[in-house]
């Protein structure tokens, strides 16, 4: 770690010590780039000569579809670790500057907060290019009252609209070296393609490309470099008149000077302001790491290749084919010459005399046959059918293709949720209704435990983002990130959720407990509406005793009497608001609302007992009254 001479970056990318690291990840960016977003398909599909000719296999990989939409289904409900409510977000600075940090945060890089870049670029990158790198860009501080923010390390004022510091993710096919400290970065070096050249006005370009271009990465310049360590960034370029690789010669590296452009640009962190994607350290070599989906890759590369086949078959024997006898033709009469040439109706291409049968025939084209066909002897025999029909695909073929298809995606699912097998659903539609809730938690247990690894990793990128943000602006005044993401999954369904709480509350667990499962059933319960989901949540906090019946509260000697009231008429309080004002109010308003509506309606009830208590002692009275002498 630290600052590097010209000479040891020289010797850095003309020897690169790493490069077997690098390209470890360039090959694994490559193959779950193809399985995830179908990049580099047609090259992947390698033709099996044992079994098809170079016609057929350009036909297949024609027709063969990508992995995407299988990775959609298996992955879709991973997009919970960003939707699941709670979590908390606290940055240690003092009032005025938190909230400075939370705006900051609330939209780093095209108009996304950091969380929403972290969903959307963060976790593509750690499935398909877990040795990538998530690197801090810099634009240039504005000058604000004749000082540059950064050196007057006052960050109270900046400009929100634009973002000084943000996140960006640079592929792994870009990187020429860099060494790891865990997911930390001792140094790191960009091979610049000719578009960054451009941008840093460089007009000289080189013609090396990628290995292969069909791969529709950018022209790749190995002349000129971008390095970046501890305390510099710096645009080099390779003096050498052979190809880096050479041998004889001595390379070395110089500092280009750029039109309005700093060069080298100084370090504003005192460390490299960058990190591996993935937090998944291989045992085999700690300074490499891995894509959570390594469980599942082979099993989609079967499945790529099954399905090719698989829709290459419908296409050659999907079709039925058609029986029928030779028809004569109606153009030359079966002769075969038509005004003394070969005849245009039955002639094959590249033949000189028609084969006097009609090549293609039309529903209204009539085979006739001779009557004596029909004789004694025959008549019983003939069946139209043996001479006109059709041979239908092998279906049982198909279905057995599809079948095995489903069986792989069955069982990349098992093998990447760790769910039973008789758990699964959507292949064959069935599943076991008589579970107990313990069980159905027992066959979660996977899950959870998939949807917390990848809550973990999100919150280790989300802090250390934000970590070097906080650094950016503050100074030695920041002190580090708290965050947490909620872990309150939706997994089970609402019958699961609520049969779970009754048996929670049989038990007598503690009303902490119930009010979590409680509030788990509402989400799973309104999980598509959001805004019903809140109108519960409030209805919920504002009901007194929720977990306890109307009888068991008037029954109990240590609720207070206005508690009692709202309990009893908590439903038709209920009945009597509308779901605008559960959406706007708050709950201290609507828990007053409920105590007023309870007050008022006791009173009434006391007034009516009280007219009645009157009338009645009066009834009394009367019919008690001595008769007059």
């Amino acid at each position: 770690m630290g600052t590097y001479s010209l000479a040891q970056i020289s010797n850095i990318i003309t020897k690169r010590p790493n490069k077997k690291r690098v390209q470890f990840g360039q090959k694994l960016n490559k193959k779950l780039m193809l399985h995830l977003h179908g990049v580099g398909m047609k090259q992947a599909l390698k033709r099996l000569p044992y079994f098809e000719n170079e016609q057929v296999y350009s036909a297949r990989i024609d027709y063969a579809l990508s992995n995407i939409d299988l990775f959609e289904r298996l992955l879709k409900e991973e997009e919970q670790v960003f939707t699941t409510r709670g979590g908390s977000s606290y940055f240690n600075l003092p009032e005025g500057e938190e909230k400075q940090m939370h705006e900051l945060l609330s939209d780093v890089v095209f108009g996304q907060s950091l969380r929403q870049w972290v969903r959307n670029f963060g976790l593509n990158a750690y499935r398909a290019d877990p040795m990538g790198v998530i690197f801090m860009e810099v634009e240039k501080v504005t000058a604000i009252e004749g000082k540059d923010n950064k050196e007057a390390g006052k960050p109270l004022e900046y400009d929100i609209e634009t973002p000084k510091c943000y996140p960006t993710y640079k592929c792994s096919q870009d990187v020429w070296e860099y060494q790891c400290n865990g997911r930390r970065l001792d140094y790191i070096c960009f091979a610049l393609t000719n578009d960054e050249l451009i941008m840093y006005g460089i007009t000289e370009q080189s013609t090396t490309v990628y290995p292969n271009p069909s791969d529709a990465k950018p022209p790749v310049n190995k002349q000129y470099f971008r390095w970046v360590d501890d305390s510099q960034d710096v645009i080099l370029k390779l003096e050498v008149s052979a190809t880096i690789s050479s041998d004889g010669s001595t390379p070395q590296v110089t500092v280009l000077k750029l039109d309005g452009v700093d060069n080298p640009i100084k370090g504003l962190w005192n460390k490299v302001p960058a990190f591996i994607v993935s937090d998944l350290i291989r045992f085999t070599d700690p300074a490499t790491f891995d894509t959570p989906l390594r469980s599942v890759i082979e099993l989609a590369d079967a499945f790529l290749y099954d399905r090719s086949i698989n829709l290459l078959t419908k296409k050659y024997h999907g079709f039925p084919k058609a029986v029928e006898p030779l028809l004569q033709c109606t153009m030359c009469g079966g002769e075969g010459y038509k005004d003394g040439h070969a005849c245009n109706n039955c002639t094959i291409p590249g033949h000189d005399k028609g084969t006097g049968y009609q090549l293609q025939t039309k529903v209204s084209d009539v085979a006739k046959f001779p009557i004596e066909i029909l004789n004694k002897d025959a008549a019983p025999n003939f069946n139209y059918k043996n001479i006109f029909g059709y041979v239908t695909p092998d279906i049982e073929g198909i279905n057995m293709q599809i079948d095995g298809l489903r069986s792989l995606e069955e069982l990349m699912f098992i093998t990447y949720w760790t769910k039973n097998n008789n758990q699964i659903q959507g292949f064959n539609g069935k599943q076991d209704t008589k579970e107990t809730a313990t069980q159905v938690l027992t066959d979660l247990q996977g899950k959870y435990a998939r949807l917390n690894t990848t809550a973990d990793w999100a919150e280790q990128t989300e802090r250390m983002i934000a970590n070097l943000i906080g650094e950016f602006w503050f100074n030695e005044n920041y002190k580090g990130a708290n965050i947490s993401y909620g872990r309150n999954y939706i997994l089970e369904t609402p019958d699961t959720v609520l049969d779970t709480y009754y048996n929670m509350k049989a038990n007598g667990v503690p009303d902490s407990m119930l009010d979590n499962q409680y509030e788990k059933y509402i989400n799973c319960l309104w999980q598509s509406n959001p805004i019903q989901a809140n109108i519960y949540r409030k209805k919920f906090d504002t009901e007194p005793f929720p977990h306890l019946s109307a009888e068991e509260v008037e029954k109990s000697e240590f609720v207070l009497e206005e508690d009692k009231l709202c309990k009893r008429y908590f439903g038709e309080w209920d009945d009597s608001i509308t779901d605008a004002e559960w959406t706007f109010k708050d709950v201290k308003i609507l828990k007053q609302s409920l105590k007023n509506f309870a007050k008022e309606k006791q009173t009434a009830l006391d007034a009516d007992v009280a007219k009645d208590t009157e009338r009645q002692a009066a009834l009394t009275a009367a019919t008690t009254k001595p008769i007059a002498a």
